[in-house]
């Protein structure tokens, strides 16, 4: 009696090769010992779910594979030039036999195509979208209705993951596994990138407590640097343990106050305004930022008003004309035409003034300075609103928080300088966040 038929999931870090093995490798040997087999395959985009499909081709194309499976030939749906077949983006089917393949981005359409084998590599592609509920749940959506209802009798699923979110797809079937005694099984593989004994560690990984799961790649002193970037992203990313993002997000003891920065730094200032020109509870913040060769991130001069539109602007302007350092300005809704009505004014006509727009939610642009405050490198210049930029920090949660423009300016002062320094001296830890 063969053995029932399970789902199953196998989380590993970033760089270990996953799609590799599972991805480009795995559809091949399925065919190779059921040429009739039909599988789906998808990712987070159509163009890399193209890509691999491209990849399975050239393998299952080549000599070694021919060798060792004579009998799954592949059926070219293109044309070919010079001998050379022309692999599709979108599958290829088994000469003389049912086996098919087909490829689509998550959230595409793969009607009329059953799977006796549905494979699912990273269907979400970054913290921002990770992190973004309405993401997260229109993927949900399209496992539910779209994915899940092409299985055929018998038919397994794999999901392929690093983990990014407690509520990602395999948080969110997982959850809905142990809530439903009827639905899907799944049988759980976790390979952390530095060993640990979680409910997910699987019995055979024959590491010790701390050892890495690929030292000749990345080894103890390579997952460290990667570590220092902050503990949310590496629980989740590397050790596959998401963390729920409530709570304060910033603990007090991160926070240095000092009595002054180095010399020669490059400082910008940013503001983040009231969203509207007349409010009673939104306010205008401000502060100036550093970063110097190690990484140390400072922040002085700091600006928490509540004021409306002509008078922050008189605010901004007098400053701007007494610092003389590059100003970036939130420019979203409302903003837009208060950055341009600073960008018109010929009394700033010799100051650096730029719009940024917003493209995420507040915690996933607060995640990159937050990994460095973690790390020891977040500096405070003692001064005017020193305590009160420490309170709300220290309350951020990143949902529906009440006040949050401390939080908001220091994140866009953050993405600014990286326009403004070395490269090296932003990225480290932040690649997460692209």
């Amino acid at each position: 009696m063969s053995p029932k038929p399970y789902n199953l999931m196998l989380f590993m870090p970033p760089r270990h090769s996953k799609s590799e093995i599972c991805a480009r490798r795995l559809p091949g040997f399925i065919y190779g010992h059921n040429p009739d087999a039909q599988i789906i395959f998808t990712t987070y985009g159509m163009d890399l779910s193209g890509d691999m499909s491209r990849d399975v081709q050239g393998i299952m194309l080549s000599e070694s594979y021919h060798e060792l499976f004579p009998y799954s030939p592949l059926k070219h749906v293109g044309y070919k030039c010079n001998d050379t077949a022309i692999k599709q983006a979108k599958g290829f089917t088994i000469v003389g036999k049912r086996g098919k393949y087909r490829a689509t981005g998550v959230g595409g359409g793969i009607t009329g195509t059953g799977a006796d084998y549905a494979i699912i590599d990273d269907p979400h592609k970054n913290r921002k979208e990770a992190e973004s509920k309405t993401v997260r749940d229109g993927i949900k959506a399209w496992y539910r209705s779209t994915l899940r209802t092409r299985l055929e009798k018998g038919g397994r699923i794999l999901l392929l993951q690093t983990r990014w979110h407690i509520d990602d797809l395999a948080g969110w079937l997982i959850k809905e596994a142990q809530n439903n005694p009827d639905g899907d099984k799944w049988k759980i593989v976790s390979l952390p990138a530095v060993y640990e004994n979680t409910e997910f560690t699987h019995p055979k990984d024959p590491r010790s407590e701390g050892e890495a799961l690929w030292p000749n790649k990345y080894n103890a002193d390579a997952l460290n640097k990667i570590k220092v970037g902050g503990s949310y992203d590496w629980n989740a990313l590397y050790q596959q343990r998401p963390e729920s993002p409530t709570g304060a997000r910033i603990k007090r003891e991160w926070l240095k106050v000092i009595e002054a920065a180095p010399d020669n730094l490059q400082w910008v200032r940013y503001w983040d305004l009231a969203v509207t020109k007349k409010t009673t509870a939104d306010y205008t913040a401000s502060g100036q930022m550093a970063i110097d060769i190690d990484g140390n991130i400072y922040v002085r001069k700091l600006v928490h008003e509540q004021q409306e539109w002509p008078t922050s602007k008189r605010m901004i302007t007098l400053i701007a004309r007494q610092e003389c350092v590059s100003v970036g300005i939130e420019s979203v809704a409302t903003q837009k035409g208060f950055v341009d009505d600073l960008i018109a004014d010929p009394m700033l006509r010799e100051i650096d003034i730029r719009g940024y727009g917003v493209d995420s939610e507040k915690l996933v642009r607060a995640l990159p300075w937050i990994g460095r405050a973690e790390q020891g490198k977040f500096f405070i210049i003692r001064g005017k609103g020193a305590d009160e930029y420490i309170e709300e920090l220290v309350e951020f949660t990143g949902h529906e928080d009440a006040h949050d423009d401390q939080v908001d300016w220091t994140s866009g002062a953050y993405k600014m300088l990286a326009e403004y320094v070395e490269p090296e001296m932003i990225v480290a830890g932040d690649y997460a966040f692209a």
